[in-house]
């Protein structure tokens, strides 16, 4: 539900925003179609481990069933994280677009600029995050 929600969000801030520039209703249409793919994979990742999960038998390999286990486990959590990454990478190009086309001052651009920059080790951080976690999952060490 919390990724629909997003999707519906980045849609509407699209749809709203597709008069007044060019380039931001299509970044936010690309983490629209994104976010879409991403519910899909927990989703379907979850399906297929629940009778797993249950003690039903299944005809995957224990890799397989790993991946979908990671795939499908902390899926809320898995989902704020996509949303603090949206929300960073979409404010930090709002931010840049901001600086160039809108601010009058220099000052106003290098607080623009500084703000995209902090914004992108943010979403960057929360990636690699992410990414560790995923990984730390589906070592074989851990089970």
């Amino acid at each position: 539900m919390w990724l629909l929600g997003l999707f519906l969000i980045l849609t509407g801030g699209a749809l709203a925003l597709r008069r007044n520039t060019q380039r931001l209703p299509a970044v936010l249409l690309f983490f629209a179609v994104c976010t879409v793919a991403l519910g899909v994979i927990i989703f379907s990742a979850c399906s297929a481990y629940a009778p797993l999960s249950m003690g039903l038998p299944a005809s995957i390999s224990a890799t397989n069933e790993t991946t979908l286990m990671c795939l499908g486990k902390d899926a809320f959590e898995k989902a704020i994280l996509w949303t603090i990454i949206v929300a960073s990478y979409s404010a930090a190009f709002g931010s840049v677009l901001w600086a160039r086309l809108r601010s009058k001052s220099a000052t106003g651009r290098a607080f623009g600029y500084i703000g995209a920059a902090l914004l992108l080790l943010v979403a960057t951080t929360c990636v690699l995050l992410g990414i560790f976690a995923f990984q730390l999952c589906a070592t074989r060490w851990v089970f």
